[in-house]
């Protein structure tokens, strides 16, 4: 912000980020209910950054993908959240929210808000390169960037798409010539998909997935998307399992350890420090390290705000100025007036 402006706008990390502008509270991805919030934004559909969509008397936002997605997945009620599309604007006196995509899954946004003091950006999660399912993430310019620091590090340096494909394939070859059904563990909303996208596209391999994963499925297909597979539950699907011919998709958190025929992968970018047992492929739905720095450099911020990474937002914090020379600091937990 230019020196002498008012210092009217404020953010902070409260259970969610907080802008506060004159009177209002503005809540991105909250966790944690207040009665102070006047409006609640929400980026997109995964839990941990969904849950106000569940908090009742106060306006809720989001895509229509996201309440759709949210609907097939969790019985909240949402009856009365309101809606904006990509590019989309709503108002509240003098400031102005727009919804940009994020990149991330299917609905995702992040938010741009334009006040006669600046204009602010709030990410969600953010993936700033193309894949099978989704489009890169906007370009949004701003005074103020607030941007998520989840693989804000440079040993997160994911490698290009074409060859996590590439191994992703073989592997699931690999285990079919040998008799064991390749048995992937992704998030249920995103990754997933983009799995089901990769074999459809590159092989001829049924898939297979489990019922939450179809669920999802289901409100992709709503949305345009075609995805070939076979739900585990159903007759056809009892039959691919039993013949070893075929890939099975699941959550991250579903137990395959029951089913010996399963040799499992873990398809997640947090697959680099964790997975436990298994194979292990880099495909995120999240950008990596050099595309946060790419992102923010393209946006031209006055100032940076990391968070949603733990210790890695001071890490991404001290790299955006070191490298690109942009004032940055970790989220504060009290208002930092601007």
């Amino acid at each position: 912000m230019a020196e002498g402006t008012k210092a009217g706008l404020s953010v902070m990390w409260k259970g969610g980020v907080i802008l506060e502008y004159r009177d209002l509270h503005i809540a991105f991805d909250p966790i944690i209910e207040s009665t102070k919030f006047t409006h609640v934004f929400v980026s997109h559909a995964h839990f941990d950054h969904s849950r106000g969509l569940s908090f009742q008397g106060v306006s809720r936002f989001t895509t229509p993908e996201t309440k759709d997605l949210i609907m097939a997945s969790r019985k909240w009620n949402i009856e009365k959240v309101e809606t904006l599309l990509i590019g989309d604007k709503v108002g509240f006196d003098d400031l102005e929210v727009q919804a940009f995509n994020s990149g991330h899954i299917l609905g995702s946004c992040l938010f741009r808000l334009c006040t006669p003091e600046g204009t602010f950006v709030y990410t969600g999660d953010l993936n700033f390169s193309k894949t099978l399912i989704t489009e890169p993430a906007e370009v949004a310019p701003c005074d103020i960037l607030v941007i998520e620091a989840t693989f804000g590090s440079p040993q997160f340096s994911f490698p290009s798409r074409d060859v996590i494909y590439k191994e992703l394939v073989n592997w699931a070859i690999e285990c079919i010539l040998e008799g064991q059904v390749p048995a992937f563990r992704a998030d249920a909303i995103g990754n997933s998909q983009e799995l089901i996208s990769i074999f459809n596209r590159f092989t001829e391999i049924p898939i297979v997935t489990e019922p939450s994963v179809t669920r999802i499925n289901r409100v992709y297909e709503s949305y345009g998307f075609r995805l070939n597979y076979v739900p585990s539950r159903s007759l056809q699907g009892a039959a691919l399992l039993a013949s070893r011919k075929c890939i099975l998709i699941a959550p991250k958190n579903v137990d395959l350890s029951y089913n010996p025929t399963f040799r499992t992968a873990l398809a997640s970018g947090l697959s680099m420090v964790f997975g436990g047992s298994g194979e292990r492929f880099p495909l995120s739905d999240h950008a990596d390290f050099p595309h946060l720095l790419e992102y923010v450099a393209s946006v031209k911020p006055k100032i940076v705000y990391t968070y949603h990474g733990g210790r890695l937002n001071e890490t991404l914090a001290r790299l955006i100025e070191r490298r690109l020379g942009i004032e940055a600091k970790p989220l504060p937990a009290e208002p930092y007036r601007v």
